[in-house]
């Protein structure tokens, strides 16, 4: 920018531009409260082709000297903007890294959806349960290495709180003699069968929570009750819709978002979360009770 004249039309340029990216952080948190991905990833196409503008908007508002009160109410106006673009910045990261591994996993989630649909008719979506434990406690259990200090607790919840869990957890479940009411499972490996249900009864996994992508053999797994969900995947969605099984996304960047998500619609009040850990002590990933609990991070 130059002192003169002609600053002020490049000034409005640059804030405008400003304006551009923070009202496209707006929208990403919008979106992604109603799991639209495709609006999701064209706010992403949109914030990545303006990324050059805003560093070259910042250089000038840093040469720029406001001289008239228009100016001054400009330079005034970018500070908070650039402030909302740098925390709107965090969310566009994580939904480009996002975004690319849906792309990667798109092909296999699709594939395996198609082959589950034979069996995937008969099962209801989940939401004929919505509001069906409405002011119940419930208790979202995970494998972090935090559940070492809590779990026992729940031999004394069982009979009062809703226990949702997730695959990972259903042999430490098993293990300790206690039935969670819902089990939650997304991913679409073909070793999640084997290793996180071998030797799990159908008592132990009463109600099992599946996506429509998940392996063909997670359809084995031994439950009283199947449910069907989707995190809003657009195979799924157009998937459930044509089973005639419209049903609103309960999905997030893990499965610990689908079981809070799940609880939530439930109607459950208050949900309490165990062994969701979010840093790790001691380079420690999970449970001494999981079946991994031997991993650990490189540090």
């Amino acid at each position: 920018m130059r002192d003169g004249p002609d600053e002020e039309p490049e000034l409005v340029a640059a804030v405008q531009v400003l304006m551009q990216l923070a009202e496209l952080g707006e929208q990403l948190k919008a979106a992604q409260e109603r799991f639209d991905y495709g609006a999701i990833e064209a706010l992403c196409e949109q914030n990545r082709a303006l990324r050059p503008r805003l560093a070259e908007c910042l250089e000038g508002l840093k040469t720029i000297t406001p001289n008239t009160p228009q100016e001054q109410e400009l330079v005034a106006l970018a500070v908070p903007l650039v402030k909302k673009i740098r925390q709107g910045d965090k969310t566009f990261a994580i939904w480009q890294e996002n975004l690319s591994a849906m792309r990667s996993w798109s092909a296999e989630g699709a594939a395996q959806s198609l082959l589950n649909v034979p069996r995937l008719c008969d099962l209801p979506p989940v939401d004929v349960l919505d509001n069906r434990f409405e002011g119940v406690p419930a208790v979202i259990v995970a494998a972090g290495p935090s559940l070492d200090k809590n779990f026992h607790l729940l031999h004394e919840l069982a009979d009062r709180a809703v226990i949702i869990t997730m695959n990972r957890c259903a042999t430490i479940f098993e293990r300790e003699g206690i039935a969670p009411h819902f089990v939650v499972s997304s991913e679409r490996s073909e070793e999640i069968p084997e290793v996180h249900f071998d030797g799990v009864n159908p008592h132990t996994v009463q109600n099992l929570v599946l996506r429509p992508s998940v392996h063909p053999r997670m359809l084995d797994v031994p439950t009283q009750r199947t449910f069907l969900f989707t995190d809003g995947s657009n195979h799924e969605v157009g998937l459930m819709e044509a089973m005639g099984k419209s049903s609103r996304p309960v999905g997030g960047g893990t499965v610990g978002h689908s079981c809070f998500l799940l609880a939530y619609h439930l109607g459950c009040d208050p949900i309490v979360l165990i062994g969701q850990d979010l840093a790790y002590g001691d380079g420690k990933t999970y449970s001494s009770l999981d079946v991994d609990a031997d991993t650990h991070l490189a540090l």
